[in-house]
């Protein structure tokens, strides 16, 4: 049986020094700059949601947190501005949408949500520009590519576009100009489309699809240049590293690719850079470890740094499934997919290395998954 747990805190009011009616001095409303983390819970179909503090890393639950979504809630993605949050319902074949509460974090289903997708959704990203939402639905072998309301949230279906012949994609990454999306195939193979940025449709890059050199590709993430592409690969213990060519969108090997992992790594499953793309964290389901890579933002290249892969906690055992870090670079966040939990940890901008904090872990649902964070800034 699933267990739907329900947690109500209040949350501190935020204090008007001026007269007590939520506005400044001057009568404008104070600005926000909040930060919430929503965690996808698929044994409960449910997202639990935290406020972070900015200044300790600490996180608080939202009123209302655990909120429903659907069945086998896997995946979470955030409009880049910061109003809509998005969750793949995996055993449903559904997207259920949500408008975020800027000063509380707490989440409202959006009308006409869950939107149909496909069998198996199994991992959402949304375009920088926020005008269109993309899903990875795995039996399928297809990616569903979806318009976005600006002011509503809802979704629009646009098309569904296949991959090969048995392709199974597991997750899609777009270049941060929006022109270029790539879905890992989960078997060895990468597929690249470009996107029309006026209608989302998709239509394949030159020399797609492309052979990785490694097994089971898992997660895939653009650089901020967009100028590299790299897919972790779970059986192999090594990470793919491509060069995109800026006018076709087409898929090079960089030298030295794949990038191996240490010999402890095992089970590669998130890839995530911090804000300055200084370093590459690779989480480790199977080892319940991180790797962490320095990245050369002129060559491409990863080197993994000293002392890595670091162990996470082993007891108990947590599984580590995605990482997530803040926008502001100090602090990153980890589902745990076996003890059904959260840690926390502080990021040393100089060297790359983490340390969890004296708070953590969180719990949240049976069997998390797919986590983001959503910073609102108003």
């Amino acid at each position: 049986m699933r267990r739907h747990g329900a947690t109500l805190l209040a949350l501190t009011a935020f204090l008007n020094m001026a007269c007590g009616n939520g506005r400044d001095g001057d009568g404008n409303t104070p600005p926000i700059d909040n930060s919430f983390l929503y965690v996808a819970s698929q044994a409960v179909d449910t997202v639990s949601a935290f406020k972070i503090d900015t200044t300790t890393g600490a996180l608080t639950p939202v009123p209302g947190s655990p909120f429903t979504a659907g069945d086998g809630a896997k995946w979470v993605a955030i409009a880049p501005s910061g109003k809509f949050a998005y969750v793949a319902n995996y055993e449903a074949g559904t997207i259920s949408a949500f408008a975020i509460d800027a000063s509380s974090g707490a989440l409202e289903a959006v009308a006409g949500s869950p939107f149909q997708a496909a069998p198996y959704v199994a991992f959402l990203t949304v375009h920088p520009s926020g005008e269109f939402l993309y899903a990875a639905n795995y039996y399928s072998g297809s990616i569903s590519a979806f318009s976005v309301d600006g002011v509503t949230g809802a979704l629009r279906r646009v098309s569904g576009f296949g991959l090969g012949m048995g392709s199974q994609p597991l997750c899609a990454a777009i270049d941060p100009s929006g022109r270029y999306l790539y879905a890992p195939d989960d078997f060895v193979d990468v597929y690249g489309f470009q996107i029309d940025t006026t209608s989302g449709w998709l239509t394949p890059v030159s020399g797609s699809p492309i052979r990785t050199g490694g097994i089971h590709p898992s997660y895939a993430v653009v650089d901020q240049s967009g100028l590299f592409l790299y897919v972790s690969n779970y059986y192999s213990r090594n990470i793919d590293g491509f060069a995109i060519d800026a006018s076709s969108g087409a898929l090079t090997p960089l030298s030295g690719s794949p990038f191996p992992l240490g010999e402890v790594a095992a089970g590669s499953m998130a890839i995530v850079f911090d804000p300055a793309f200084r370093f590459a964290y690779v989480v480790n389901l199977d080892s319940s470890s991180f790797s962490i890579f320095a990245f050369d933002s002129f060559s491409g290249t990863m080197t993994e740094i000293p002392g890595s892969p670091f162990r996470f906690r082993m007891e108990p055992f947590p599984g580590p499934a995605l990482m997530a870090i803040h926008p502001a670079g100090r602090f990153a966040y980890v589902s745990n997919f076996f003890s059904d939990d959260v840690a926390a940890y502080a990021l040393d901008a100089d060297t790359g290395l983490m340390t969890e904090l004296a708070h953590s872990p969180y719990p949240v649902g049976d069997e998390p998954v797919g986590l983001a964070i959503a910073r609102i800034r108003r």
